[in-house]
């Protein structure tokens, strides 16, 4: 087994489980700690019976956001920090945190310590549901199946209208893990004016490599009827987008030397070197789940939280 760790930062100044799912079958069902507060009958049992025996830290809040991109309310978890309820004048950044394939909404916090690592930064995490194998696309083969305008169209929206957020790009981030860093990167190349940061923890980076795998056909259509929609669904397929209207994106790639997807996350850290992308890169020893993005969660949140801190002083420097 390969253990060299690598962090390097390129360009200007600088769910599965093993085969069978990006995202790894079903997360530990470990309970996150702080408050639930449900929005729906159908989750209250579960979110009270996780609550009883956690001590305050952050809130956890089950909510319905009505979309008709998805035919239905379609849910999304929402972890507020402490000083959300401390400081009620304040507005807070906001980072959304995409599950793997076969995971929910839910993933992040039964699986991690997001709550906890929430509760002590100034912060908003909202965990959308992308489907178990929505792939974070509009599908044009399974109704109600539009999980990105839902995302960008309908949830932030809502998340932007219903809690103190700071509703412009600045102010936002996307992330996520295996089929989740697909569609975080995707996302933020489609919709560059979003967010002012990405990153992936062992994305499915090029998904033209899986067409058997994954439900992706489901969605997509057979690889061999859609070759141009699957390499324009792919991050490897956009990588050229960062080059030509990032915006300033702050992109980091994050992968175990061990994990299945690898060799395109390496592919992609190279074809984005090419193209004089900044971007940080991060190869380390792990593999392809939990354990590998439990470890490196709080990672991630600093580096978006960074981001978001520096583009807002930017905005306002600006400003005045």
């Amino acid at each position: 087994m390969r253990r060299r760790t690598r962090t390097t930062a390129f360009g200007a100044g600088g769910g599965p489980g093993p085969l069978r799912s990006p995202g790894t079958a079903e997360p530990p069902r470990s309970r996150p700690r702080g408050i639930v507060r449900p929005r729906h009958a159908a989750f209250a049992a579960l979110a009270w019976s996780l609550a009883a025996s956690c001590a305050f830290e952050g809130f956890v809040e089950c909510v319905n956001v009505p979309s008709p991109a998805m035919g239905r309310p379609h849910p999304a978890v929402v972890v507020l920090p402490a000083a959300y309820r401390d400081e009620p004048d304040s507005r807070f950044p906001v980072l959304y945190l995409l599950h793997g394939a076969q995971g929910d909404h839910w993933s992040w916090a039964k699986a991690t310590n997001l709550v906890r690592e929430v509760a002590r930064r100034r912060l908003i995490v909202v965990c959308p549901n992308g489907r178990p194998n929505g792939w974070y696309v509009d599908s044009p083969r399974v109704r109600g199946s539009n999980v990105e305008s839902h995302i960008i169209g309908e949830l932030i929206p809502y998340v932007d209208s219903h809690y103190r957020t700071i509703p412009r790009r600045e102010g936002r981030a996307i992330a996520g893990y295996s089929m989740g860093g697909h569609g975080a990167l995707v996302l933020a190349s489609r919709h560059p004016e979003s967010f002012t940061s990405a990153s992936s923890l062992s994305g499915i980076l090029d998904i033209t490599r899986w067409p058997g795998h994954w439900g992706i056909a489901r969605v997509l259509g057979p690889f061999q009827e859609g070759r141009e929609l699957w390499r324009a669904s792919s991050a490897t397929g956009r990588a050229e987008t960062f080059a030509r209207d990032s915006r300033g994106l702050r992109l980091m790639i994050d992968c175990g030397l061990d994990d299945i997807a690898y060799p395109e996350n390496l592919e992609f850290h190279g074809l984005l070197a090419r193209l004089g992308v900044p971007h940080v890169w991060k190869e380390r020893p792990g593999r392809h789940d939990w354990r590998y993005w439990s470890a490196h969660l709080a990672e991630h949140l600093d580096f978006h939280l960074s981001a978001m801190q520096e583009a807002i002083a930017s905005q306002r420097a600006a400003v005045e």
